[in-house]
C-alpha cells in the first residue's frame, strides 16, 4: 500500500514536468484545473479539522508540490492562450462569469483577489511562520531540559519523555519548514501577476500581428482568457494561503478540539460580551435609514441561544473528563494508574475485593502516596498497575516488582477479621488477641482482630476498609523496594535538574565519576532508605568524597554516615526512638571471618550450615518485631554493616541495619534484645 502511494506522488511530480514541456489538449487541462481546485479545498477543510499545527506535519511539502503544480498549469494554459486563443472551458467560464461584459470590472476584481492574497493573507502567514520558527527554535533547549526534569522527577516515564522529545523536534522542524514554505506562496502570487501581464500583452500582440484581429476584438478575447486563467490559478492559491494561515495561527489549548469547536468555545465563553454586542446591533435597528428587520434578526440570533444556554445548569467539561478518567483508571481491567518510572509494580487483587474499590477516592489516595514519597524521601514513583484475578486461591493481594512477588497477603480478609489503623501502640494497652500487619515505612500501625471474639475491641476507633488496608500495603511495599526504581535515566535527569541551581557541584561530581557510578551509589543509598530530599546536601558531600574515592559502594557508605541524622530521625518520629536488636559477639565474629572481597565490594561466603544458623536467629527476632508491629532494625559494627545487610537481604530477610557510629546518642536507642546463635 505504501509503495502505491509513493508511485502516485512520483507520478504527480513527473506530470508537472510534462505539463511544463509538452502541449496538452484542452480537455486534459480542464481536468488538471478541476484537480487543482479539489486539492486546495481539501487542504482548506483539513486546516479546520486539526487540533494543532504540527498535526499536519507534511504541510510545507504539500505547499511546495501544489505551488509547482499550479505554476506548471499556468505555463500550460499560457501556451494554449498564446498559440490557440483557447485554454479550455473552465478558463473561459471563469473569465466570462467575472467580467460579465465589462473588462475593467473583471480586471479590478482579479487585482483585488490577488492583492488580498499577496498583501494580507500571505504576508501575515509568512510573518507568523517566521516568528513561530524563531521562537520555537529559541525555546528548544529550555523545553528539552524541562522534559528531562519531568522524567527525572517522575512526572513522565522514559517512553513518554522520548515521545515528548520527538514531538518537540517535529514541532520545531514544522515551523522551520513553514517559514520557507510561505515564501513559495508569496512567490506564486507574484508569478500570477507577471503571467497575467504576459498573457494579456502577448495575446493581444499575437492576435493583431498574426491573426488580423483589431485591437478591440483582441482585447476582449484575451482579457477574458487572461482573467479566467489568472482566477483558476489565484483562487486555489488563495484557498491554500487561507489554509496555511489558519494552521500556523492555531494556538494549542491542550485539547483535541478542532478549529470550529475551539472558535465557538472561545467566542461564546463570555455571555456578557455577547449580550452587549447583540444589544448594540438591536439598537441599530431603530436608527433612521437602517433596515430594521435585518438588525433585529441578527440581534435575536445571538441573544436567544445565549439566553437558553444560560438558563441550564452547566458543568465544566474538564471536570467531566477528569471524573471519567479517574473512574476508568480503577474500574477498567489491568489499567495503569500512573505511568512514571521505568520499573513496573503490579498489584494483583482477588476479584471479590477488587470490585469494592472506590474509583476516584482510590486514585487520589495513590497520588497522595506519591506526594509523601517525594516530600519525605525524594524518591521516584513506579509505574503502578492494579489488576483483578478471579482465580487467586491462597492470597487476596500479591504485590510484584518486575514480575517478582514481593508481598503476599493472605490475612486481608474482612469477612474473618476487623482492621484498625492506629497511630500509637499505647491504644493497645490491656487489649488481647490482636495481630499486626507487617509495615516498615508507613507511619502508624494496622492491627486486626478475629471477628466474633470481641464485639468492640478498640472503643473509639473506627474499623478501616479493605481499600484502606490495600493502600497502606502498597505504600509500604513501594517504599521497601524504592531502590529498584532508580535507573540511569532517573540519575541523569536528577543531575540535570540539580545543575540548574548547583552547577559547580554537579560539574565536579561528573568530572570525577561516570554516570553509571553515580547511578550505582544512588541505588545503594536509596535501597537503604537514605532520604535524598535535601539533595543539595548530598551533592556537596559527594563532591568532597569523589575527588579521592571512585568506588560507588564506598561513596555510598560515606554518604550514609554523613546523612545518618536523617536516617535515624525517621525511626525516632515513628517509634519515639530506635527499637533495635544488637548483634551478639558470636554473630559479628562469624560474619567477620567469612567476609571476602570481590570486584563489586565486600560480600559474605560461609558454609550452608552457618547460613541456616544465622537465618534462624534473624527470623526469630524478626518474628518478635512483627508481633510488636515494628520493622526489624539491627545494630551492627560499622565494618560489617553493609556486607551483612546485603547477605540477609539476598535471603529475603527484610530489615534495616544501622551502624553503631550512626547512633549519635545512646539515649535514642531502644534495646529490643540481642541476636544470638
Amino acid at each position: 500500500m505504501n509503495s502505491t502511494k509513493d508511485i502516485i506522488v512520483g507520478a504527480v511530480l513527473a506530470l508537472v514536468v510534462v505539463m511544463m514541456v509538452l502541449p496538452l489538449p484542452t480537455v486534459f487541462v480542464d481536468l488538471m484545473i478541476a484537480l487543482n481546485i479539489l486539492i486546495s479545498l481539501i487542504l482548506l477543510m483539513k486546516s479546520v479539522y486539526i487540533s494543532e499545527a504540527s498535526d499536519f506535519n507534511t504541510l510545507p511539502t504539500v505547499i511546495l508540490i501544489t505551488t509547482i503544480f499550479r505554476l506548471a498549469l499556468s505555463i500550460t494554459t499560457t501556451r494554449l492562450i498564446l498559440l490557440n486563443g483557447d485554454a479550455g472551458n473552465i478558463v473561459s467560464a471563469f473569465g466570462e462569469v467575472i467580467i460579465q461584459g465589462n473588462i475593467v470590472v473583471g480586471a479590478v476584481v482579479f487585482l483585488i483577489i490577488t492583492v488580498v492574497q499577496f498583501i494580507v493573507i500571505t504576508k501575515g502567514s509568512e510573518r507568523v511562520s517566521e516568528v513561530s520558527a524563531r521562537f520555537t527554535l529559541d525555546s528548544l533547549p529550555g523545553k528539552q531540559m524541562s522534559i528531562d526534569r519531568d522524567v527525572s522527577s517522575g512526572f513522565l516515564d522514559a517512553d513518554a519523555g522520548r515521545e515528548a522529545r520527538l514531538e518537540l523536534g517535529r514541532r520545531s522542524e514544522f515551523y522551520a519548514a513553514m517559514d520557507g514554505a510561505m515564501k513559495f506562496v508569496k512567490g506564486d502570487s507574484i508569478a500570477g501577476l507577471v503571467i497575467m501581464l504576459i498573457n494579456l500583452v502577448g495575446g493581444i500582440s499575437i492576435a493583431v500581428l498574426y491573426r488580423g484581429l483589431t485591437v478591440g476584438d483582441a482585447a476582449v478575447i484575451y482579457s477574458i482568457l487572461t482573467i479566467g486563467d489568472g482566477l483558476v490559478s489565484q483562487i486555489p492559491a488563495l484557498l491554500i494561503s487561507i489554509a496555511s494561515g489558519t494552521i500556523v495561527t492555531r494556538v494549542s489549548d491542550g485539547t483535541s478540539n478542532n478549529l470550529g469547536s475551539s472558535l465557538f468555545s472561545d467566542l461564546t465563553s463570555n455571555h456578557t460580551a455577547l449580550y452587549i454586542s447583540a444589544t448594540v446591533v438591536t439598537l441599530l435597528a431603530f436608527a433612521p435609514g437602517f433596515p430594521t428587520l435585518i438588525f433585529l434578526s441578527v440581534g435575536a440570533i445571538v441573544i436567544v441561544p445565549v439566553y437558553l444556554s444560560g438558563s441550564k445548569p452547566r458543568r465544566d467539561s474538564t471536570e467531566d473528563e477528569e471524573d471519567e478518567k479517574i473512574w476508568s483508571e480503577v474500574i477498567d481491567r489491568s489499567v495503569y494508574i500512573v505511568a512514571e518510572s521505568l520499573c513496573d509494580c503490579e498489584v494483583e487483587i482477588s476479584t471479590r475485593e477488587y470490585e469494592k474499590l472506590q474509583g476516584k477516592e482510590f486514585n487520589e489516595e495513590i497520588l497522595r502516596i506519591k506526594d509523601r514519597m517525594l516530600s519525605r524521601f525524594g524518591y521516584p514513583f513506579p509505574r503502578l498497575k492494579f489488576s483483578d484475578h478471579a482465580n487467586m486461591k491462597d492470597y487476596n493481594v500479591v504485590i510484584k516488582f518486575n514480575d517478582i512477588p514481593d508481598t503476599r497477603m493472605p490475612e486481608v480478609d474482612l469477612s474473618a477479621h476487623t482492621y484498625y489503623r492506629i497511630e500509637s501502640r499505647n491504644i493497645l494497652d490491656g487489649v488481647e488477641d490482636y495481630r499486626f500487619l507487617p509495615l516498615s515505612y508507613v507511619e502508624g500501625y494496622i492491627v486486626y482482630f478475629e471477628k466474633g471474639k470481641s464485639a468492640n475491641p478498640l472503643p473509639g476507633e473506627k474499623p478501616i476498609t479493605f481499600q484502606d488496608v490495600l493502600i497502606t500495603l502498597v505504600e509500604d511495599s513501594i517504599m521497601r523496594n524504592s531502590g529498584k526504581l532508580y535507573t540511569i535515566e532517573e540519575a541523569k535527569g536528577l543531575m540535570l535538574k540539580a545543575a540548574e541551581h548547583y552547577s559547580v557541584v554537579t560539574a565536579e561530581i561528573e568530572k570525577n565519576l561516570p554516570l553509571v557510578s553515580i547511578n550505582n551509589f544512588l541505588n545503594h543509598i536509596i535501597s537503604e532508605k537514605v532520604p535524598i530530599v535535601r539533595f543539595e546536601l548530598l551533592l556537596n558531600d559527594t563532591a568532597k568524597i569523589v575527588s579521592s574515592e571512585k568506588d560507588p559502594l564506598a561513596i555510598a557508605e560515606k554518604i550514609r554516615h554523613r546523612m545518618a541524622p536523617y536516617i535515624v530521625n525517621f525511626f525516632i518520629s515513628k517509634y519515639g526512638g530506635i527499637p533495635a536488636y544488637i548483634l551478639d559477639k558470636s554473630v559479628t565474629d562469624l560474619v567477620k571471618s567469612h567476609i571476602v572481597y570481590i570486584d563489586d565490594g565486600p560480600t559474605i561466603s560461609m558454609p550452608l550450615d552457618k547460613v541456616a544458623e544465622i537465618s534462624t536467629a534473624i527470623r526469630k527476632v524478626q518474628q518478635n518485631a512483627m508481633m510488636m508491629g515494628e520493622e526489624l532494625i539491627l545494630l551492627a559494627p560499622t565494618e560489617i554493616r553493609y556486607p551483612f545487610y546485603s547477605f540477609l537481604n539476598a535471603r529475603g530477610l527484610n530489615h534495616t541495619m544501622l551502624a553503631t557510629r550512626e547512633i549519635d546518642s545512646p539515649q535514642r536507642l531502644i534495646n529490643r534484645g540481642v541476636v544470638k546463635l
